[in-house]
């Protein structure tokens, strides 16, 4: 059942994440359906762009940083934390190959998102997942009549988590790095 699954996949990043808004958990669900492309339209620049985050990022914060994070309801797409893989010293050419991979192969379905985000709302409507409805409901009609664009981390989740990682299919990334 999707609602069991996306009450635990919210609850692991309430769990990760402080000051997780509900801002945060429509990119989380958005990129768990739609995957990396939209960064990937011109490679040269997404190229250059992840070398530059790589070499900023500072992997000695932290510490308890998983490598791979869930980001969609049936676990098939991550995130790739930047900081616990430059710890580990793995190919940043071999991750850029699976994003690039990703890309290619998960198919991009918006009304897809769109019911799994209608099933968030329903799921804070009933008082199953802590989020403030009225905040959430207002937060929902904004990105309705945006036709339910792709959006950036409140300012809140990105002060406290210092976002920096990349969306992947699983398989393709545990190939890759075995």
């Amino acid at each position: 059942m999707v609602d069991v699954d996306l009450e635990e996949l919210v609850g692991e990043h309430v769990r990760l994440h402080p000051c997780l808004g509900v801002e945060d958990v429509y990119k989380l669900l958005f990129q768990g359906v739609m995957g990396v492309g939209h960064i990937l339209g011109d490679k040269d620049r997404a190229w250059r762009e992840l070398k530059e985050e790589f070499e900023r990022v500072d992997a000695s914060e932290f510490p308890e940083e998983p490598l791979l994070e869930s980001v969609s309801v049936d676990g098939e797409v991550v995130r790739v934390n930047l900081r616990p893989f430059k710890r580990l010293g793995l190919s940043l050419e071999g991750l850029f190959r699976t994003m690039v991979r990703s890309a290619e192969r998960i198919r991009v379905d918006k009304m897809g998102f769109v019911r799994v985000w209608n099933t968030f709302v329903g799921l804070v409507r009933e008082g199953q997942l802590g989020f403030d409805f009225e905040r959430l409901l207002d937060f929902d009609r904004v990105v309705r009549a945006g036709g339910h664009p792709l959006i950036h981390h409140s300012r809140a989740y990105v002060e406290a988590n210092k976002p920096a990682y990349r969306i992947v299919q699983k398989r393709l990334y545990k190939g890759m790095f075995r």
